[in-house]
């Protein structure tokens, strides 16, 4: 498996190579190089100077400066004298031209008629002629010589210029040995050579101040041009490599002298022995058969691609020695199932990981470090690094690219791993090691082009690497980490806990509070609970929250009359246990007590005494005794006659008690009856008065039975009968005679009533009625009724010895009454009913009266028991406050016997007992009550007003939604947010310093625990740095020859060191052998421009992170012998998966896009202002772009100017928008609100414009301004991966008819529309589009150019789109803030855009911001808090200061919670300002104002001359410019300000400062604008400022 992988990756780098030498062919003629300086034709003028090795006796010393070319100075020619005006024809002031004369002039005499003058007819006009003549051939000749010496300065500004775009790609040599054959080439047949073959790496140098180019010595050796030879037939390779070998031991120099000469006669012996020819001199023809070498010293800058073809060779023969590759390598040839079968790769995190696992190393989070503030992208791909070790991220312009890329060497270096970034330009690099953090810059080197820059950096790297070193351990590093850590991990926790709380109390702004079913937002809480304070904040704290009352309305007002029902002493007293009143004595009672005890003491208790037994019986019972005998003998009982006869009968028993018996039983029978004739009486049945009456009972039981055997009563059957027939004739019913069933029913229980009837009447007369006489007859009409009632009576007295009186007497006995020895004593009569009489006797005349001798005697013992059960009853009840309430009261009123006394006592224990029940009501209500609010229930049980008077105070639910909005705002107000805020900030920049000393410890020691045990390293870094110093004073060819060799031998073991390099892929591929040097982590960053040598650096890495673009410019070569390389690609890489990308077409973004998964999207943007990347944003990445830059944060106004110019289209170019472009950045250097601004310039159709508007600015724009403002001119892909705070885009084309121009779409593979996409995104303040037609008329609504215009005439519609949608959310709350703050004096604006997001006030002075968010609006809903919260982390990655404003507690107290805003405005250092009315976004005015420029010439430009010089040339003295000017300026007795509107007026109301104070002063009759003249007019200015008549603001003064 492990053969497949190899073998695939092999493959891919020998397509690699064979694709390099078909894009790169050896260039084998001078002239094919893109730039080549004759030195021989450096023009011997004082600027230029070539400096040569130093002949000396021993050897040759070299300088540093090998030539120096400055800038020659020219000059005007001579000014002919008056006479000679109109008479000399055009170009006399040329120097390459002679001065001629017109020899004859046509004039007009006096009269009018015409007059031919001839030019020698005044012989004064001859003289002069001939004087001035002689004064400009003087000048001619220097003049000539400058011009030359210039057109040499401008040649080295075009190679400046080219190395300054792609430095990376173009290498600058200084050549001689010229090398002429027409030879035979293996591959290309008969070739022609001309060309160098002695070269050496120069470095050319620009010092803008001068201005001066310099070119100088590098530490790179002199080198033979190999790529000459290799595929000659005949020339022998060793032969070649015996002269390398001689010369890397010599460094022959080619501006040597002897040395060089005699290598270089010696080197055509070596390629042709018998025929090569060293010439002294040029030859004038060109290569022939014969071999000839000659001298000829030139600069050449020629392309760098002898790293990359040696780089890809180094790793050809690599891979055979490898096992192991990178895993971005398998990824890309598609073998990860054999790589992972085979087990090859790393185990370590992320190297190895390709199927996704998260790595085993428990990588989290928290393990990220980053210096710098970073967005949750740049912790995306550190988690995927460490996860999948390969990482694809999508860069769009302007979005930190290299911010991150920054960020993420400071996390890497703390992992202690070695990093390598690289990219196809060095513009993309520029700025990395810069974004590097601070602490870990020595470690890492950038090596962009420049020799002097990359030796200055490694200096200083190994400086600060070998003081570490010798200052510090890896181990006291790595316990500083250690300690570090642990507290960046506290410091972690504690920044989560603050978040946490400020979002939660964020959300407190915006959660809702229900009280019951009203939902109250926290600001309109806060509104509530401030209006409605005095009426209902009764209530007091603290209450349950979110709690509805626990009381009812009508419990409340049960408990708070509750409160006055009762007296608090009585309360108190309730409180206590209350004795039963049913154990005390009632008022009558104790009276009865008190009067029985009083009586009884006075009575004689003595009789009857000897009766009774002692017992432990009471009074009452014995009383009751009495009063059950009482009634059992009242005198109506004993009134009834019968009864004693009765009791008797029931005494006796047997036949006597049989008899009353049978009297019941023929009473109930009888009654019975009659219950059953009442149910027939509807009939009325009547009986006969002819028979007797039980036999008509007997007949009609007869016709019943007759009938209900179906018989029927018609004649036959009463013929028979005769007692039926009579019966029938004799009774009646109401229906008349009786013929129906129911009828004879109904006579027949009439008939057995009747007879019952008759049967009772003997008995009863005879026992009952007559005794009371009451017989039965006299009973009525249902007598029996009567009789029936009597029925209980009869048989109680039949069982009342049994019942009644036994058990009184046993009652008797058991009172202690000695009753068989009374009964015994009683005599008998005879009698029918003796028994009874005697016990009638016993209990009517003799046991009341003991009964009641006996009931005294226990009353009087009860009395006193009483007394004293009463006196102790404290003792009983509440032990613990005998003396206290009603028990008090009662034990007095009882030890006094006084009953007044004990019936106010029994009132108030009664009062006490109704009490006590309100009181345990009240207390449980206010129990209740105190679950919700325990205040409210602690007020109202003491009666603390107002909840003393009984009723409620007010409204209960407003009174509780009050007090629930209060505590619970008052509860949120423990999480401030302001505060939070003020912590988080506070942890955060300790958590950044901490992060950043861990970073260092970390990266410091993990880099000096790699290089201590090292020593040979550590020798090198010493031995590299002496070698270096001795270098410097150096100067002898050999000595510094060998030291040069020492420093590269050294320097190859102090690369080790260096744990980060910053290089483009063509000088990295120069730098590092693929063979030894590996790098933990690989990052290429604009990938997108890459071209497929990027696989280069992906063979160095371990873990591979590609920062690219696929919607911007692709590699530059696009296209370029695309068919050969296709035709390449199909028969080496037809097993390649994505085989397809390896192209011309495509980037090594592409390739990673294929290979390593999604991308991560940077949205970040941070270039651009809203206004410009609009376009970029949704031309190709559909709005989701950020822009976090604010309108406001350029004075340059406004950011997209389209500006028509009348050109024409010349091929590829355009004059007419050349020339606009150049003029205006002429009017802009010049305007100071363009000052230090950069500016560039992008043709958007092709490279003849750029070239053309260069050479442009060379010859019209100073150096000094060029280098300074980095002003450049270019294509689309030469700027991609920089930037420019003005950009220039010139369209070129024009219309050539009125119809419209050919669509210029999105073209082949987007190419045109990714072009746009980088060139409307390079400008940071202002972008520009020039064109030459009318976008309206000439463009198609297809074309990309129109969209591009219609962007420039309205750039902020599709962020105009966006506000629409969202609106603008002015809140009250914020109008209510806004006004408090406009009040106080401050400058305020309300939803203040940056870029992407609003912010809803910022307070500006002094310079500074405070953006100000008003929280607790539904303006603003809690679901956006996530986002809200997101945002504000953002914009303070920006550097926005915040503050909070909580609505809930503004509409409480405005005054409070305004507070910290102030406070913190205070801290800032932001005063109160007055706010200006000027609108900036639509304000065209320094458009204008750089038209006016434009327009008038750019008059002063040589203002910068001095004064004596300016003197000289007008021959004005102007030495009188003094003190007493100003002091007559200010004295002038004419200054009402006039003028000054006047002029301005005149100048269309504004102009620049400059420009009106020099017309002013002419205005004023000065010459010219002096120190003190310009102090006095300034003065004058200032003075109708302050009066408001005009305004002075960035160098312009307007009319008001």
């Amino acid at each position: 498996m492990s053969d497949i992988v190899k073998s695939k990756i092999r493959q891919l780098y020998q397509f690699l190579k064979e694709a390099n030498q078909l894009r790169f062919r050896p260039v084998r003629l001078l002239s094919e190089q893109p730039k080549v300086v004759r030195l021989a034709d450096m023009p011997n003028h004082p600027s230029m100077q070539l400096f040569r090795p130093v002949r000396t006796e021993d050897a040759e010393d070299v300088p540093d400066t090998l030539i120096r070319v400055r800038r020659p100075q020219l000059t005007r020619c001579p000014e002919p004298p008056a006479s000679l005006q109109g008479w000399l024809l055009p170009n006399w002031d040329d120097p390459t031209k002679q001065a001629l004369y017109a020899a004859s002039q046509n004039a007009t005499d006096d009269g009018g008629e015409t007059m031919t003058i001839r030019f020698d007819d005044d012989p004064r006009r001859v003289a002069d002629f001939r004087a001035w003549s002689e004064q400009r051939k003087a000048w001619v000749e220097p003049e000539m010589l400058a011009r030359k010496a210039m057109s040499f300065f401008e040649v080295f500004y075009d190679i400046y210029s080219a190395i300054e775009k792609d430095g990376e790609e173009l290498e600058l040599l200084v050549a001689d040995g010229h090398f002429l054959w027409q030879a035979v080439s293996g591959s290309d047949g008969t070739v022609a050579i001309n060309h160098p073959i002695l070269l050496k790496r120069v470095e050319l140098r620009f010092d803008a101040n001068i201005p001066e180019f310099t070119v100088h010595e590098t530490d790179r050796e002199p080198e033979i041009y190999g790529s000459l030879f290799p595929d000659l037939t005949d020339v022998a390779p060793g032969a070649i490599r015996n002269r390398k070998t001689e010369l890397e031991n010599a460094g022959y120099h080619p501006l040597g002298w002897d040395d060089t000469e005699a290598f270089l006669k010696a080197f055509i012996q070596t390629v042709s022995p018998l025929k090569g020819e060293y010439l002294d001199e040029i030859p004038r023809e060109g290569p022939t058969s014969t071999p000839r070498l000659y001298r000829d010293m030139v600069l050449v800058l020629r392309k760098r691609i002898a790293g990359i073809a040696n780089a890809v060779d180094a790793i050809i023969d690599d891979i055979e020695q490898q096992t192991v590759f990178p895993p971005s390598l398998v990824q890309i040839t598609g073998t990860v199932t054999e790589w992972e079968n085979s087990g090859l790769g790393d185990s370590g995190s992320g190297s190895g990981a390709l199927a996704g696992e998260p790595p085993a190393n428990g990588f989290s989070d928290d393990n990220i470090l980053l210096a710098k503030e970073a967005n949750d992208e740049q912790l995306q791909i550190i988690r995927r690094l460490e996860r999948k070790g390969s990482v694809i991220v999508q860069g769009p312009p302007g979005t930190g690219k290299t911010h991150t890329i920054g960020n993420l060497i400071g996390h890497l270096l703390a992992q202690g791993k070695s990093i390598l970034v690289t990219a196809q330009t060095a513009k993309a690099l520029r700025v990395v090691r810069d974004k590097v953090p601070d602490v870990l810059r020595p470690l890492a080197v950038s090596v962009l082009g420049s020799d002097q820059d990359a030796r200055r950096q490694l200096e200083s790297s190994i400086s600060s690497i070998t003081e570490r070193l010798s200052g510090d351990t890896a181990e006291s590093l790595l316990q500083k980490a250690q300690r570090f850590e642990s507290e960046r991990r506290k410091l972690l926790t504690q920044t989560r806990m603050l978040s946490q709380k400020l979002r939660e109390a964020l959300e407190n702004e915006y959660r809702e509070i229900a009280v019951g079913e009203r939902h109250f937002t926290p600001s309109d809480a806060a509104r509530f609970v401030l209006a409605k304070r005095n009426e209902y904040s009764w209530i007091p704290s603290p209450v349950k929250l979110g709690a509805l009352v626990s009381l009812s309305d009508q419990e409340l007002v049960r408990l708070y009359a509750l409160g006055t029902s009762y007296s608090p002493e009585e309360e108190q007293d309730a409180r206590h246990p209350l004795p039963e009143l049913t154990a005390l004595p009632s008022e009558r009672q104790f009276q009865v007590m008190v009067s029985e005890y009083q009586h009884l003491t006075t009575t004689d208790l003595k009789p009857g005494a000897d009766r009774w037994r002692v017992t432990e019986q009471g009074s009452e019972s014995l009383e009751k005794l009495a009063n059950d005998l009482a009634a059992e003998f009242s005198d109506d009982l004993r009134r009834q006659a019968w009864r004693p006869y009765a009791i008797v009968a029931g005494i006796h028993g047997g036949t006597e008690r049989e008899v009353w018996e049978r009297l019941i039983a023929n009473i109930e029978e009888a009654a019975e009856a009659n219950a059953r004739h009442a149910l027939i009486l509807q009939h009325r049945p009547r009986l006969s008065d002819a028979m007797p009456v039980y036999r008509q009972r007997q007949v009609s039981v007869e016709i019943c039975e007759h009938i209900d055997a179906g018989g029927k009563l018609g004649f036959l059957q009463l013929a028979t009968r005769s007692e039926w027939r009579q019966f029938i004739k004799t009774t009646s019913v109401t229906a008349g005679q009786p013929n129906h069933r129911d009828h004879f029913e109904a006579l027949g229980h009439l008939a057995e009533l009747e007879h019952l009837r008759a049967s009772l009447e003997l008995p009863w007369n005879t026992m009952i009625g007559d005794r009371i006489q009451q017989p039965l007859g006299a009973l009525g009409p249902a007598p029996e009724l009567g009789c029936r009632a009597l029925i209980p009576e009869i048989r109680r007295c039949l069982d009342w010895h049994a019942s009644v009186w036994a058990p009184l007497a046993e009652r008797l006995k058991a009172e202690g009454l000695k009753l068989n020895d009374l009964i015994a004593t009683l005599p008998r009569e005879a009698s029918q009913i003796s028994e009874y009489l005697v016990i009638e006797r016993l209990a009517s005349t003799i046991l009341p009266t003991l009964l009641e001798k006996e009931a005294g005697r226990r009353k009087l013992r009860e009395c006193e028991a009483s007394f004293s059960r009463v006196a102790n009853l404290a003792t009983q009840v509440d032990p613990t406050s005998p003396g206290s309430g009603c028990i008090g009261r009662i034990i007095a009123a009882v030890r006094s016997h006084n009953p007044e006394v004990y019936t106010g006592a029994l009132e108030y224990a009664r009062r006490l007992h109704a009490v006590k029940p309100r009181v345990a009501e009240r207390d449980g209500l206010a129990a209740k009550l105190a679950l919700v609010a325990p205040g409210w229930a602690e007020q109202v049980a003491h009666r603390v007003p107002p909840h003393h008077a009984g009723k409620l105070p007010g409204d209960v639910g407003m009174a509780w939604t009050w007090r629930q909005l209060h505590d619970t705002l008052a509860e949120r107000d423990k999480l401030d947010a302001h505060e939070l805020q003020r912590q988080i900030d506070r942890t955060r920049e300790t958590l950044r310093q901490v992060t950043e000393w861990l970073i260092d410890a970390k990266a410091w020691g993990k880099q000096l625990e790699r290089l201590q045990g090292n020593h040979s390293i550590r020798q090198a870094l010493v031995g590299w740095l002496d070698t270096t110093k001795r270098l410097i004073s150096t100067k002898q060819l050999d000595k510094r020859h060998l030291l040069l060799s020492e420093a590269r031998r050294l320097m190859k073991k102090c690369a080790d060191a260096v744990p980060v390099w910053i290089m483009p892929i063509s000088i990295m591929a120069e730098s590092f052998d693929p063979a030894s040097t590996r790098f933990d982590v690989v990052i290429i960053d604009e990938a997108s421009q890459a071209d497929l040598n990027a696989l280069i650096p992906l063979y160095l890495g371990k873990q591979i992170i590609v920062v690219g673009d696929h919607e911007q410019v692709t590699p530059l070569g696009v296209g370029k012998g695309q068919t050969i390389l296709e035709n390449l690609r199909k028969s080496m890489l037809q097993d390649i998966r994505n085989s397809h990308l390896f192209d011309n077409l495509s980037s090594i973004y592409d390739i990673g896009r294929q290979s390593f998964g999604d991308s991560i999207r940077l949205v970040e943007h941070f270039r651009c202002v809203p206004e410009i990347i609009a376009f970029s944003n949704q031309l190709s990445y559909e709005g989701k772009i950020k822009p976090l830059r604010e309108s406001n944060s350029t004075d340059i106004k406004p950011a997209c100017v389209g500006c028509r110019v009348d050109g024409v289209r010349e091929g590829d170019t355009n004059k007419n928008e050349a020339r606009r472009i150049i003029d205006t950045i002429k009017a802009m250097i010049r305007h100071p609100q363009y000052a230090y601004k950069s500016i560039g310039i992008i043709s958007m159709l092709g490279e003849q414009q750029a070239l053309l508007i260069q050479s442009m600015l060379h010859k019209e724009v100073s150096g000094v301004e060029i280098e300074k403002r980095r002003i450049q001119a270019g294509i689309s892909g030469e700027f991609q991966g920089d930037e420019r705070d003005i950009i220039f885009l010139s369209m070129v084309d024009s219309a050539a008819t009125e119809g419209p121009l050919r669509t210029t779409g999105e073209g082949a593979f987007e190419l045109i529309k990714k072009r746009y996409n980088v060139a409307a995104s390079r400008a940071r303040d202002q972008m520009w589009v020039m064109h030459s037609f009318d976008p309206d008329l000439h463009l198609k609504t297809a074309d990309i150019r129109l969209k591009l215009l219609q962007h420039v005439r309205d750039p902020l519609a599709s962020l105009r789109a966006y506000n629409q949608e969202v609106g603008r959310t002015e809140s009250p709350f914020e109008r209510d803030v806004l006004k408090r703050l406009t009040d106080a004096g401050y400058q305020v604006k309300s939803q203040w855009q940056v870029g992407y997001f609003r912010i809803d006030i910022v307070i500006e002075g002094a310079g500074k911001r405070l953006a100000v968010e008003c929280d607790g609006d539904r303006y603003h809903p809690m679901e956006k808090l996530a986002e809200d919260m997101e945002r504000q982390s953002i914009l303070e990655r920006l550097g926005w200061q915040f503050v909070r404003i909580r609505g809930s507690a503004f509409f409480r107290n405005p005054e409070l919670s305004m507070r910290p805003v102030f406070d913190r405005l205070g801290e800032l250092g932001i005063p109160p300002e007055a706010a200006t009315t000027e609108d900036p976004n639509s304000d065209m005015t320094l458009i204008h104002e750089l038209d006016d420029l434009i327009r008038n010439g750019f008059e002063g430009e040589n203002d910068t001359v001095d004064v004596v010089d300016v003197a000289e040339m007008t021959g004005t003295d102007f030495s009188n410019d003094n003190d007493e000017v100003g002091e007559r300026i200010l004295t002038s007795d004419v200054f009402d300000g006039a003028q000054v509107e006047a002029l301005l007026s005149e100048m269309g109301g504004k102009a620049l400062r400059d420009a009106f104070l020099r017309q002013f002063a002419k205005t004023k009759g000065f010459q010219r604008l002096g120190r003190n003249v310009r102090k006095g007019l300034e003065t004058e200015l200032d003075m109708l400022s302050r009066k408001g008549r005009i305004l002075i603001r960035g160098g312009m003064i307007r009319l008001l």
